[in-house]
């Protein structure tokens, strides 16, 4: 079994899709197409898959960054017109697997992710990252929106650690 960055990764699956934690998987003539969704893990994963046999995977870069960093490994870039489009992907490339390995801010990908994969009769293995909780010391202020926390702030100059997506950094400025 393959690890990167502390994560186990799913060498085969349940008939169900369902991810199944093995050492084994059924050998095949060709290796299991995967597709790799970033962008959080999907770098670090990609090669790990590449580095195995019995897997052939293709990073997906959402074509938000000017000058991304280009993987070793297959990769296409830009999106793909919502779940629906992504499962015509899916079937035209002959997808057998995906793994979301994204952001816990791309949500939309992550549930396109589910909807396509559902969709294609194929499994989808996601690696979700841990929530962060309290320690003693913080001071967290729970709020409903980036406005909101910006405005919870007071005046400028305030410093602060903003665990958010680049989408919601307009608020701070």
């Amino acid at each position: 079994m393959a690890v990167a960055h502390g994560l186990r990764l799913a060498a085969d699956f349940e008939s169900d899709g369902a991810a199944k934690a093995t050492s084994g998987m059924s050998h095949s003539l060709s290796p299991c197409r995967i597709l790799v969704e970033k962008p959080h893990l999907g770098p670090q994963l990609a090669p790990v898959l590449a580095g195995d046999a019995r897997f052939a995977p293709t990073l997906s870069l959402a074509g938000r960054t000017a000058q991304p960093a280009l993987p070793s490994t297959a990769y296409r870039i830009g999106g793909f017109g919502g779940s629906e489009g992504l499962a015509r992907w899916l079937a035209a490339e002959r997808i057998e697997a995906m793994v979301d390995a994204t952001h816990p801010f791309a949500a939309r990908i992550s549930e396109n992710a589910v909807a396509a994969a559902h969709s294609s009769r194929i499994p989808l293995a996601s690696i979700v990252r841990p929530p962060w909780t309290a320690q003693a010391g913080d001071r967290w202020r729970l709020v409903e929106s980036a406005k909101a926390a910006a405005c919870s702030l007071g005046a400028p100059p305030a410093r602060v650690f903003l665990p958010i997506g680049r989408r919601e950094l307009a608020a701070f400025k």
